[in-house]
């Protein structure tokens, strides 16, 4: 696992199958910017209908910061704009993972 923080997003069709993967940011220790122009154009450009973001905390903790919360939404409203889906945020470390969306979160 890496030591600072990285956001992915995976587009897919609408059979949620994999289209496309990009890296779309790497941070420091405690976070990542996220360029919601830029994934929303990805999504676009590659057809998508459905998203999903992913991103590490080197930190070890699984739950979802106000930031981690206040983003998805913002992302989430901008893929709304172009009926996109954001199926979900996962937030990964070496021993677990929590997806955002049984979280209820989305």
């Amino acid at each position: 696992m890496e030591h600072h923080e990285e956001m992915w997003v995976g587009y897919l069709n609408n059979a949620n199958r994999p289209i496309g993967f990009l890296q779309l940011s790497k941070g420091n220790t405690t976070s990542t910017v996220v360029d919601i122009k830029g994934l929303v154009q990805g999504a676009v450009m590659c057809n998508s209908t459905a998203v999903i973001m992913m991103h590490n905390h080197p930190s070890g903790k699984t739950q979802a910061s106000d930031a981690d919360i206040q983003i998805t939404d913002r992302v989430k409203r901008g893929l709304e704009l172009f009926d996109i889906k954001l199926v979900d945020h996962i937030i990964l470390t070496l021993e677990s993972h929590t997806s955002m969306a049984e979280e209820g979160l989305l």
